[in-house]
């Protein structure tokens, strides 16, 4: 049976801390600046797409995404658009570099 993610970054955040199990978490993890698996790998990937994208990233990450052409002139054609592709696997397709990373990069707030 797998422990939950969350229990793990818990209790390796009451390792490092040497907090007491009978105090709350959440401060500690504030303190350390460890966020979430989930939120980890969404950051993981964007900064891996940020990278790719102004060449700081290594090609075979740089050749998996496509920036998105507009033909038309929009105020949001100052922001890179990132086009995402099919996937043909439902289950394994959505979790590709090449098609989590344009669909997280797209989700941004244009002004960041």
């Amino acid at each position: 049976m797998a422990v939950e993610p969350s229990l793990e970054l818990n209790s390796a955040a009451r390792i490092i801390s040497q907090t007491p199990s009978f105090h709350h978490i959440t401060p500690i993890l504030q303190q350390l600046h460890w966020l979430p698996i989930n939120f980890r790998i969404n950051f993981k990937i964007l900064l891996h797409t940020f990278k790719a994208i102004h060449n700081l990233a290594p090609p075979y990450l740089s050749d998996l995404l496509h920036t998105a052409t507009s033909t038309h002139s929009l105020r949001s054609s100052s922001s890179i658009h990132l086009t995402v592709p099919s996937a043909r696997l439902t289950t394994m397709g959505s979790r590709a570099f090449s098609r989590s990373a344009p669909k997280l990069w797209n989700s941004l707030p244009s002004d960041i």
